[in-house]
């Protein structure tokens, strides 16, 4: 075996996915990813981040995201996340359910290094299976008013948030315990699903009887109406609908969890 082992660095990682890809046609999925681009790129500049200095391991629905040496955590998370819900509300507003982009987002922190195929380093791993496990999969799919989830790792989250000087209290993150037997891999995190109005709910806050599909509306006002539209009858594209609902709140049943590894090759630089 031959060649230099690569050198690791601590890096700030955030790992994204988007919902039922797979589930969409060949003109769908070059859609998504179209659109998963122009939301990224938006959720930066919402939040004044320098998306150009990220290095990107892109993976067809989804990328996985290392952003420079020295980064404060705490502000960049806080700039993301609203950033991320301002363009994903704006993204998804004015189109049907179908044609809604929501993700699933993961935040981890960690050594990690450039190897022959992509990243290398456990935290990478790590940040992928919090990603995919099904609790975080079904707290996205049990809120379809959601634009998106978040999971952060512990360590992130006691570094980041529950110390962290940024405006995270925003999000409020639920502690919930993640189990996958299949890959020998336990962690404790943090979860906070966004509502439409791009607020957080945290589990604690959820009503509806845990297993029984029943749920309860928020509290709070629901946001402004915007001007209802008429979807096209024939499919062809995005029409004009009524704009998301508030999130519907939803109860976390915790048990063993799946997941399956999908890493794409490329890496590369967005300027």
């Amino acid at each position: 075996m031959g060649g230099r082992i690569p050198e690791r660095t601590r890096r700030l990682i955030i790992a994204t996915d988007a919902e039922a890809y797979s589930a969409r046609d060949y003109t769908g999925q070059v859609r998504l990813q179209e659109d998963l681009h122009e939301v990224l790129e938006a959720a930066c500049t919402e939040g004044g981040l320098d998306r150009a200095s990220w290095e990107l391991q892109v993976q067809g629905d989804g990328e996985i995201a290392v952003l420079p040496v020295g980064t404060p955590e705490d502000t960049a998370l806080s700039a993301f996340l609203d950033g991320l819900a301002q363009a994903l509300h704006h993204h998804n507003r004015p189109l049907n359910d179908a044609y809604r982009v929501r993700l699933r987002v993961a935040v981890h922190q960690g050594n990690v290094a450039y190897g022959r195929n992509g990243f290398v380093g456990t935290p990478i791993n790590e940040a992928c299976r919090l990603r995919d496990c099904d609790l975080v999969r079904n707290a996205l799919a049990d809120a379809p008013g959601a634009d998106f989830v978040t999971v952060l790792s512990h360590d992130l989250y006691k570094d980041a948030v529950a110390d962290g000087t940024a405006g995270l209290y925003r999000w409020p993150f639920e502690r919930v315990a993640i189990e996958i037997p299949s890959k020998a891999f336990r962690a404790e995190a943090w979860l906070c699903v966004s509502s439409a109005s791009g607020q957080g709910t945290g589990a604690g806050q959820q009503g509806g009887r845990e297993g029984s599909g029943g749920r309860s509306a928020p509290e709070g006002p629901a946001p402004a109406a915007a001007p209802s539209g008429k979807a096209p009858d024939d499919g062809a594209g995005p029409g004009r609908a009524e704009p998301p609902t508030p999130s519907q709140t939803f109860k976390v049943k915790k048990g063993d969890m799946t997941f399956g590894d999908h890493y794409g090759p490329n890496i590369r630089n967005y300027r």
